[in-house]
């Protein structure tokens, strides 16, 4: 039973009250196709009365008091005067009481139109139309109650679509049959594309979730992000806000006429009505003015993307672009207006933008081109169809196409080009936000293809459409999580033109996927930017220079991301103690790369170790370099300026002056970077750098002071954040300004000859620039002789413009625009004075980003719990070996200081090449293989070692089976992820490679899994490459102990027979362990004793029954010997034809 405060708390509320709070609750339209109607007369019969708007089964009674206006003729009235009657009656009526006892506690929607034809009490005809708008189309304003209603409380995000009831809802209100009205007021002239309009099939039991389902589910919603999010926004908020007809679920079309629910169906566009369709006259107000009409023709070809709608100093977005963003940005809705509308500030365009991305839609910027006083100019010379300044597209960002520094991580996030057949790929990488093209090849191998894109880290993913079907890609581009893009280039696509960069190279064999990338930024208004671009391409024999790592095996040592997905207490967060964000970037590739080139490892190592006996150098260098910002996006974000400046985007917090002002700033930060690396090298000349890098890197040190003044004395400061040309530099530039001060003269005169009469008075730049402000006094005084036009005022003073001002200021602003036009052009003459200089820029910051490295491994180690030492690498060699004493896992140590040290050799120390290791469940045997493959990739990128002591031969590659885990999305079961990272390692291993190899066989059963450890054990063994091969099966032991280069080890534990307890010692010891000791892993685990004592008698019986099949087995083996050695065949075939058919023993 509902209180009586509920319905005190709702009486008195006005309906225009009430309906605003209900609408806040997005109410639908429970039968979509039927509708209540309520004549006007009815309300003004019913002034001062009570009126019981309606009930239905499970709604309460609602009493209302109706004080209507006069009746009006509506049929001889604009639809404002309409609009503004029943707005009138909204307000004045008010509800007096409400029924709470009789609500159910299920939802239910009940409410009242003013709509249709009526006849009033002098037998005139009035046209009444729907209250949510002017327009005649058929819709219902619903009010949603429940057992806990009160108006202040009701919330957008609140709402939750009542359950289907099988009762249909009962009313005392004529029904409106949509169908039967559109026909009778279109007499089907309308079309939608170019196809006749339909309306919706009349469906008496369409309920509300069927249809939301029907549309969730249809392939349009499947197929686009961004067109499932419309589907949700219009239900959410349609019975909140108002959406034109052409924009309902119902009725929308594609560009060609197609309905959602159609197979061919694109959901990239939408049909708009054109302006003398009959919905665009109706719709004029609020949805189809001037500059909506821009938008509708902008979001026609873009409908599944977010238009940035720009407006003065703000972008705007509308329906439900509007509502997306409001629900991932919790932005205010704008106003009072009916429609969707949410907005932010030019400045924070950055911020909204990123958010969008990173939930995965386009996003699509539409910028004003136009000014409004060129608007004012083309109305008077009537080239203006439309009165609203002109806008265009001027960027789309997507995730692997953002040029904003302020939307970037340091970490560069590339756009990823595959071209090729299924037999040889190309590859494209292209990085807009530092203008760079990288190219290179490689066969058709799913696993090179992941490692690429492991390596890489792609924001987007773009892949020729001849690749689109084949099922190995699917299967790769399924499982990484990365947005992929299916694109065919136009056939008469010509090749980029590099023409601004310093290319020099045949790029020929890269055509096909140059023109990807260009037919790509093409779509996304960046292909001017590819003729700034930097191109190379990549070398392809990197086996022989960098140590081989696939995707696999970098995962599974957590190389940058640990097991759970995160970047903590993984090695790349453990190395990082960089001061820049190129010097991060740099350390990625390191990690990415390790040398195979001894000579530059041991430089590395070597200069690293003269640092940390001098850490003051390393520490004075970090600070210098925290403040030099992110050169290579700094010049980037210049490049793209220059490439976008023919767009003619008006902006107000950027324009080209303070894009001059950016590039001092970024010659500066060059000059500024070049001190902090020359004061760096200075203070190491005082130290012994005899076969260290830092030797190689002063000698080859490159001044770019002198080029940078060269560039900066051609820019002359004028303001905070404002540059121009310097004079003299820049002949057109020149020529305007001389005519900008002309005009400033000629107004001064102006202002002189005023002062004759009052000496007082004073330009003002308020509401106009250059009106003249005198006191009213004055004023006076002037008007009898001028004919000043009034801008404004304050109190005591008037301020004017005359004609001779006006004209004069016109003249001024078009100089000016002149002027912004020509600084673009020197902006792009002096953009590609930089491009020439690219690579002497590039090499100033590739040194300071490879200091800022090795200066980092200097703080980890002189900082590290550990005990760290440099490793001494020797080059390839017959007999390859590998020393770690007393090695530790860094990151494990870091967490728990009490970590048991190690030793580990391989062909050292009377240690053969592999190890066989063995040992109980948690004790240690799969940590013992990580730390060393991470000591040996530390070492070999130039860093300490977690040792103390650490010499080998250098590592070709690193292969690795770890870890135990099924691939859903490739269909792949763990047993064969393990075989098929024993087949790479199979295929690509030699004598100097690193095999890492945990439990091999444990996806399958016991004696597969057995037979296939032992088989590639041997096979290993047979390669000669180090390896660390752990196990717990016993007959894989009794194989490898018949192997002449295998030593067997275990990880070493006490355990106390008595009380049935292990205590592990995590320490390498030789010789193989005879117990795996699960039951006692297994009660550490936590599992019921009760199953443990009956795994022990289970156990017990099969390993019976195994002793017994060994000791026939062997006795069988005697008698095949002694039959064979007396040359018995009647015993040999008797044996024969007793186990041919695999008979037991």
């Amino acid at each position: 039973m509902a209180s009586k405060n509920k319905s005190d708390s709702i009486k008195g509320v006005t309906i225009t009250s009430f309906f605003k709070s209900a609408r806040k609750n997005n109410i639908p339209e429970a039968t979509p196709h039927t509708r209540t109607t309520i004549g006007v007369d009815s309300f003004v019969e019913a002034a001062n009365t009570e009126y019981n708007i309606g009930t239905s089964l499970h709604a309460p009674t609602c009493n209302v008091k109706c004080a209507a206006p006069d009746p009006i003729d509506i049929t001889k009235n604009s639809s404002s005067t309409k609009e503004s009657y029943f707005a009138e009656i909204e307000k004045n009526t008010t509800i007096s009481s409400v029924d709470f006892d009789n609500i159910s506690s299920t939802t239910t929607a009940v409410g009242c139109d003013f709509d249709g034809e009526s006849t009033n009490a002098n037998g005139n005809k009035s046209v009444l139309f729907d209250d949510d708008d002017e327009s005649p189309v058929c819709r219902k304003r619903s009010l949603l109650f429940d057992t806990s209603f009160k108006p202040s409380k009701l919330k957008c995000d609140e709402y939750v679509p009542p359950p289907i009831s099988e009762k249909k809802r009962t009313t005392t209100i004529e029904e409106f049959n949509y169908e039967q009205d559109f026909n009778k007021e279109e007499s089907g002239t309308l079309t939608v594309g170019s196809e006749p309009f339909l309306p919706p099939e009349k469906n008496a039991d369409c309920v509300y979730d069927e249809e939301v389902k029907k549309y969730m589910n249809c392939p349009a919603s499947q197929n686009s992000q961004c067109f499932k999010a419309y589907v949700t926004s219009f239900y959410r908020y349609s019975g909140t806000f108002h959406f034109p007809p052409w924009l309902d679920i119902r009725n929308i079309k594609d560009l060609d006429g197609h309905s959602p629910l159609d197979p061919e169906y694109n959901p990239s566009t939408l049909w708009v009505p054109p302006k003398k369709h009959k919905w665009a006259i109706e719709y004029r107000s609020g949805h189809f003015t001037d500059c909506m009409q821009q938008w509708w023709f902008l979001k026609q070809t873009r409908f599944d993307s977010l238009l940035f709608f720009k407006m003065g100093k703000f972008y705007e977005l509308f329906y439900h672009d509007a509502c997306i963003i409001q629900e991932i940005c919790s932005l205010r809705w704008m106003g009072s207006e009916r429609k969707p509308h949410v907005g932010f500030p030019e400045r924070s365009i950055h911020t909204y933008a990123k958010a969008c991305v990173e939930r995965g839609y386009k996003v699509v910027v539409v910028e004003q081109t136009e000014t409004p006083t060129q608007l004012e100019s083309r109305i008077k010379k009537g080239n203006a169809t439309i009165k609203a300044v002109e806008r265009q597209v001027c960027e789309v960002i997507t995730p692997g196409t953002i040029v904003r520094s302020e939307m970037l991580g340091a970490q560069s996030r590339p756009l990823l080009i595959i071209n090729g057949s299924t037999e040889k790929i190309n590859v494209g990488i292209v990085d807009v936000s530092m203008c760079k093209i990288r190219l290179t090849s490689l066969k058709f191998d799913i696993k090179d293809l992941l490692t690429l894109i492991y390596g890489i880290n792609p924001a987007e993913i773009v892949v020729s459409k001849c690749l689109q079907q084949n099922e190995e890609l699917a299967q790769c581009t399924a499982q990484i999580g990365i947005p992929i893009v299916f694109l065919e280039p136009p056939q008469d696509l010509e090749l980029p033109s590099f023409k601004y960069s310093n290319a020099q190279e045949d790029f020929s064999e890269y055509n096909e996927a140059l023109l990807m990338i260009k037919a790509y930024l093409t779509n996304v208004l960046l292909d001017k930017l590819l003729e700034y671009c930097t191109v190379a391409i990549l070398d392809t024999d990197l086996k022989s220079k960098y140590m081989a790592m696939d995707a696999i095996a970098m995962s599974h040592l957590e190389i940058f991301k640990n097991q759970e997905g995160s970047e903590d207490l993984c090695l790349y967060s453990f190395l990082n103690r960089t001061s820049s964000a190129f010097g991060e970037r740099r350390l990625r590739q390191w990690l990415l790369n390790p040398l195979q080139n001894t000579q530059v490892i041991n430089q590395r190592s070597a200069a690293v170790e003269l640092l940390i006996k001098n850490i003051s150098l390393v520490l004075d260098y970090n600070q210098e370099l925290q403040s030099i910002p992110d050169i290579e996006r700094y010049m980037g974000k210049i490049v793209n300026a220059a490439a976008n400046a023919y767009k003619g985007a008006i902006y107000f917090d950027e324009s080209i002056f303070t894009k001059l002002h950016d590039l001092c700033v970024l010659l500066d930060s060059l000059i500024n970077l070049e001190n902090v690396v020359v004061a760096f090298f200075d203070n190491c000349k005082e130290l012994e750098l005899h076969g260290t890098i830092l030797e190689v890197y002063i000698r080859t040190f490159t001044s770019v002071t002198q080029e940078c003044n060269n560039l900066k004395e051609m820019i002359q400061v004028t303001g905070i954040r404002q540059c121009c040309s310097k004079s003299g530099y820049w002949e057109a530039s020149d020529l305007i300004r001389v005519k900008i001060k002309q005009i400033e003269l000629e107004l001064q005169g102006v202002l002189d000859e005023i002062k004759k009469v009052v000496p007082n008075a004073t330009f003002s730049h308020c509401k106009f620039r250059y009106e003249i402000e005198v006191t009213e006094k004055e004023y006076n005084i002037l008007k009898k002789n001028q004919s000043p036009e009034i801008t404004s005022t304050r109190t005591g003073f008037v301020r004017f413009r005359l004609n001779a001002i006006i004209k004069l200021v016109e003249q001024l602003e078009n100089l000016e625009f002149e002027l912004e036009q020509s600084e673009i052009r020197f902006f792009e003459h002096i953009i590609k004075q930089i491009n020439f200089r690219f690579c002497l820029f590039t090499k100033l910051v590739d040194q300071a980003a490879d200091l800022d490295c090795l200066c980092s491994f200097a703080l980890v180690a002189k900082n590290a719990k550990m005990p760290m030492t440099r490793a001494v690498v020797h080059p390839k060699s017959n007999t390859p070996f590998l020393r770690m004493e007393s090695l530790v896992h860094p990151m494990v140590y870091d967490l728990n200081s009490k970590f048991v040290p190690n030793d580990v050799f391989l062909n050292y120390g009377g240690i053969t090449s592999l190890v066989l290791l063995t040992g109980p469940n948690m004790g240690g045997k799969s940590t013992l293989l990580r730390q060393t493959a991470i000591g040996i990739i530390m070492a070999q990128i130039g860093s300490m070692v977690p040792a103390k002591k650490c010499e080998f031969t250098v590592f070709d590659g690193i292969y690795t089976r770890l870890g135990s885990s099924d691939n859903i999305m490739q269909g792949q079961s763990t047993f064969l992820m393990e075989l098929s990272d024993m087949s790479n390692m199979m295929a690509n291993a030699t004598v100097n490679s690193l095999c890492l190899i945990d439990e091999l066989g444990r996806g399958t059963s016991t004696f597969d899994g057995t037979a296939i450890a032992a088989s590639c054990l041997e096979n290993i063994a047979t390669m000669g490459a180090r390896c660390i091969f752990t196990t717990h099966f016993k007959a894989v032991v009794e194989s490898a102990e018949l192997l002449e280069n295998v030593t067997l080890c275990h990880m070493s534990y006490m355990f106390d027979k008595d009380n049935q307890a292990l205590e592990f010692l995590y320490k390498l010891a030789l010789g193989a362990c005879a117990e795996s000791h699960g039951y006692i892993v297994a009660r550490y685990a936590g599992i019921p004793e009760h199953v443990i004592e009956l795994a022990q008698q289970v156990g017990a019986k099969f390993k019976l029954g195994m002793s017994r099949i060994y000791k026939e087995g062997a006795e069988l083996e005697e008698k095949i010997k002694s039959a064979y050695l007396s040359s018995d065949m009647e015993e040999l075939k008797r044996i024969y034809n007793t186990y041919k058919h695999g008979q037991d023993l």
